[in-house]
């Protein structure tokens, strides 16, 4: 619900603000006074387009404020503020626009950065204007399965379709492709088998390359590791005058100071030690000389080897470890894809079996839709009789879309084309006289009748929507009288399930409702504003008077005010 609007320097308002109640509330004044632009102010705080033509004379930005009562039903609105982590507090929203005349606007949300794409969102879900230009709305029969899909039960019938028609279009665009790709598939396939059987010829291993190359490094420098290692092993354990044998030497003569003076007992177990540790160095490089290997077709084996695999290397352009993983890549995808008829026999299968989920829910929802329609039909009818339009029938057509591709599901023995909303291409079809046949209602209405069906269809669907506030800005264009009272009736009857605010210059209309609030505008200096006051009782006789018989007030005229205010 609309709590207050804040408007400076916008278009002729200067500075204006206005708290709204719950209700019907009117708004009148003279053609020009600003009442549609107090309107357009509003549509700014939901999202409508700026322009710097907005602005005033007053700054170089207008603003405007808007402040409502937040519904917690409006689940829409609740993922935008949980999506940009929006701060609500007590159920109330402040959106405030700022536009300025560089071109640039930005908005607020209790005073919090928000995009315009989100305002739109928002704005969509807390105020629903109509005007003669929302009239055109219902002329496009695009619009018309919105409309009765709004007076559908709450059963999740049109959920479930939407799940089962995402899954089932996702698999129809899968077969397809896989029907379009299937030459270039095959020749991918059978490039993908060539670079296999390549490297199937050298089959490499992880860690492969790395053990090679050091084997490889080993025989490549055998001579010279026997030599070394022999050299070593000879100084240190194996020739009379060796390393080893001069510190047993000393050993010896270090056990003879011991067994003197025994406080070098520690020193004699460190020699130990040492005798022990230089016998197995002497050892163990003696047997590792005496296993250097001396194989020269393994040597030439190793060369060849690496050498291949250092090619193909450079050809697939990867390191070693790459090379591996694409070669085990290549054998997984080969042995997927040689039986590429089983794939495509797999994917029309999985699309058969989602196709008949897709068509049971189709036709449960176009049986819902037709029995609803029935009710809708009759809903509108008796609104549009009340409202004046007595020999008028109305009703609901359906038809379908054939396809043309495998991309449908049966109804009717036809294949027809299934979308995201349903199978259900629909049109309301309306009689306007005695003895006449349906026609498109785009063909037979003119404009009163269609505000007053565009007013019948709102008030049908009333309770259908959580939106708190409806606008109608001159919705009774092309009515007049006992009529303009009943169309008045009726846009006070959608009080009950939401806040009304109405622009009007019908007496009938303005005297409704408890809330009526009178748009002036007046000349200060060289500029022409807009101001606003709230009537009482008194000035909205005077004014209900003034839109009867203009600026001729009259006693009559007044009592005449009196009682349409008093009904």
């Amino acid at each position: 619900m609309l709590k207050n609007l804040k408007i400076n320097n916008f278009v002729i308002i200067n500075k204006l603000e206005i708290n709204f109640n719950k209700g019907l509330t009117l708004f009148t004044g003279e053609t020009g006074a600003g009442k549609s632009i107090i309107i357009d102010a509003l549509g700014l705080t939901l999202g409508d387009r700026a322009d710097t033509t907005m602005i005033g004379n007053n700054g170089n930005n207008a603003i405007i404020e808007a402040e409502f009562k937040l519904l917690p039903e409006n689940k829409e609105m609740n993922e935008i503020i949980e999506k940009y982590d929006l701060p609500v507090e007590d159920d109330e929203i402040n959106i405030r626009r700022e536009v300025f005349k560089s071109g640039k606007s930005r908005v607020f949300f209790n005073d919090a950065l928000l995009p315009i794409s989100a305002l739109k969102v928002i704005g969509n879900n807390l105020v629903e204007m109509h005007g003669q230009h929302d009239n055109q709305r219902i002329l496009n029969s695009k619009n018309h399965l919105e409309y009765l899909d709004n007076y559908l039960p709450n059963d999740n019938k049109k959920e479930n379709y939407f799940k089962i028609y995402t899954q089932f279009n996702k698999q129809y665009k899968d077969y397809v492709n896989l029907l379009k790709n299937r030459e270039s598939f095959l020749q991918a396939l059978e490039l993908k088998i060539f670079h296999y059987n390549e490297l199937s010829k050298i089959d490499p291993q992880k860690d492969e390359l790395d053990n090679l190359i050091a084997e490889l490094n080993i025989l490549e420098n055998s001579q010279k590791l026997v030599e070394l290692s022999n050299d070593i092993a000879t100084n240190i354990y194996e020739n009379d005058e060796s390393i080893l044998s001069e510190i047993q030497n000393l050993h010896q003569k270090l056990k003879e100071i011991n067994s003197i003076d025994n406080k070098n007992e520690s020193l004699l177990r460190e020699m130990d030690s040492v005798l022990i540790s230089i016998g197995e160095i002497g050892q163990t490089l003696a047997s590792y000389r005496d296993s250097i290997p001396h194989d020269n077709d393994r040597f030439e084996w190793l060369q060849e080897r690496v050498g291949r695999i250092n090619y193909l290397m450079r050809k697939y352009n990867r390191s070693y470890d790459e090379l591996c993983e694409y070669y085990k890549l290549l054998k997984q995808e080969i042995n997927e894809g040689t039986d590429f008829d089983s794939r495509l026999k797999s994917s029309k299968e999985k699309l058969e079996l989602l196709r008949n989920k897709l068509q049971k829910a189709a036709i449960e929802l176009h049986d819902q839709r037709e029995q609803t329609a029935e009710k809708f039909s009759q809903n509108i009818k008796k609104k549009l009789l009340k409202l004046g339009m007595k020999d008028t029938n109305f009703r609901v057509e359906f038809s379908n879309k054939l396809a043309s591709n495998d991309k449908y599901i049966k109804f009717k023995n036809e294949k027809v084309i299934p979308k995201n909303n349903g199978i259900d291409e629909i049109e309301f079809q309306i009689i306007t006289n005695v003895g006449e046949s349906y026609k498109p209602l785009v063909k037979v209405a003119s404009g009163g009748e269609i505000s007053r069906i565009m007013l019948a269809i709102k008030t049908v669907l009333a309770g259908a929507d959580s939106i708190g506030t409806l606008i109608f800005d001159e919705i009774d264009s092309g009515v007049s009288g006992k009529i303009g009272r009943i169309v008045g009736e009726h846009i006070e009857s959608l009080t009950k399930f939401h806040q009304v605010l109405c622009i009007t210059h019908l007496p009938q209309i303005a005297s409704l409702g408890k809330n009526h609030i009178f748009v002036d505008k007046f000349v200060e200096g060289k500029r022409t504003m807009t101001k606003v006051k709230v009537l009482n009782k008194e000035e909205r006789i005077k004014e209900i008077a003034s839109l009867l018989s203009g600026k001729n007030i009259t006693n009559v005229t007044m009592q005449n005010a009196k009682e349409l205010l008093e009904k």
